[in-house]
């Protein structure tokens, strides 16, 4: 068994073991009992002293929705600057797989902690509809199918865009993966959940193209306008172009779930969820060599005794460095648990195609990290690339606020 194999084979199972205790304790949600779905109005409640209204929940601090949507943004731009950090920090060999569990492990761990903790849900449970409303609305009643649905869909977009961007210049895959201002509001007018959502204003397309064509002038370097990289096609670029597919869809589909599960929930269920199918995935992929070392006609039986294999685990670990579990940490809880949280709240209020909008700012806000951690150069392509995106996202802003009051006014008279 070789070192690498049998390090993601000790955290494949240290994942399944965590999400074997996470699974147990998510079915044990803390509810607060109402007499009331959210779908219905509040019903007089009798007491054995007095009939009457159920207390009001103390309100709660709220932030706009753009303030979450630019948030989840500005995290979204330290993965770049974290994950080069991390590789290039001294201590243990790491290889993109070991990182992904490691990143799920500390992702899902995050979210179960803060949710059971912190902020448990506070809303009451959703009522079951029948099948034919589920099938009619898109999402189930089930809160472990939503998390299933959006998990599954988010590791295939991470794993075709780590399996193109291992092929690919790193300046091809960011153009390509602008494709994402298209492939939201394309995939929210055919698969959204009702014909309210299905419906893009023609102010969030022109948005959206001009934020396509911002972002990849952003990431020319200066003196290029060399615009090969988008028609030279091969696996790489196809890989990438399907990461952008399942990443926009993963939007679009998290604005219908909000709209009928709590986004705490969901938020929690997805990172455990994607965390158990990377796990799952290692071992339907063999990446642990696990067949190979215990099956007797192919390796003669299990080629490392436990003594040895945990003495080899515990001098890997004892190679890990403060500065790599510091750059691993940033990675999980700032890109990864912090930009979903972020991204649940912005998009309980903002449908996927108009969120799309302030998510295509992730370009300005990776730019400012990497001068900032890495200590690269902003280039005037970035300067302008962005100041156009920013003054465009602007004005649409600007057009939407006011068509919305023009169609309260007609409405009202």
């Amino acid at each position: 068994m070789t070192l690498i194999s049998l390090r993601v084979l000790v955290l494949a199972l240290i994942v399944s073991g965590l999400l074997l205790n996470a699974c147990d304790a998510f079915l044990m949600i803390p509810r607060v009992p109402q007499p009331a779905t959210r779908f219905a109005k509040p019903t007089p409640t009798t007491t054995l002293f007095s009939t009457s209204q159920p207390p009001a929940k103390p309100p709660t601090f709220e932030l706009p929705p753009v303030v979450y949507l630019l948030s989840a943004s500005a995290l979204w731009g330290t993965y770049p600057s974290t994950i080069k950090s991390l590789f290039a920090a001294p201590g243990a060999s790491v290889t993109p797989e070991e990182i992904t569990l490691i990143r799920f492990l500390l992702m899902a761990s995050l979210a179960l902690l803060l949710r059971f903790t912190i902020s448990p849900s506070s809303s009451p449970p959703p009522p079951i509809l029948p099948i034919s409303s589920q099938l009619k609305n898109r999402v189930p009643s089930s809160i472990y199918l939503s998390s299933l649905e959006l998990s599954s869909i988010s590791l295939l977009g991470t794993l075709l865009n780590t399996s193109g961007l291992s092929s690919l210049p790193a300046l091809t895959g960011a153009t390509l993966l602008t494709s994402l201002n298209v492939f939201t509001p394309m995939i929210t007018s055919i698969f959204g959940a009702n014909h309210k959502e299905r419906t893009v204003d023609p102010l969030t397309w022109t948005g959206s193209l001009i934020a396509l064509s911002a972002s990849i002038y952003a990431l020319l370097p200066d003196g290029s306008n060399d615009l090969n990289v988008l028609t030279n096609f091969g696996r790489g670029e196809f890989c990438v172009l399907g990461g952008s597919f399942f990443f926009a869809a993963a939007k679009v589909r998290l604005s219908s779930h909000l709209k009928y599960h709590d986004d705490g929930d969901l938020t929690t269920g997805r990172l455990v969820g994607q965390a158990g199918l990377a796990a799952a995935g290692l071992g339907i992929v063999d990446e642990t060599n696990l067949v190979h070392e215990i099956d007797p006609l192919l390796r003669g039986g299990l080629g490392v005794r436990l003594e040895d294999a945990w003495r080899i685990c515990e001098g890997w670990l004892g190679d890990v460095s403060g500065e790599q579990v510091l750059w691993v940490m940033a990675s999980s809880f700032l890109s990864g648990a912090g930009a979903l949280w972020c991204q649940g709240r912005g998009q309980k209020n903002v449908p996927a195609a108009k969120a799309q909008l302030f998510f295509s700012t992730q370009t300005i806000f990776a730019a400012f990290w990497a001068l900032l951690l890495l200590h690269e150069k902003i280039t005037n392509h970035e300067l302008v690339g962005g100041a156009i995106l920013v003054l465009g996202l602007t004005a649409v802003n600007f057009l939407q606020q006011r068509q919305d009051q023009q169609d309260q006014t007609e409405s009202s008279t």
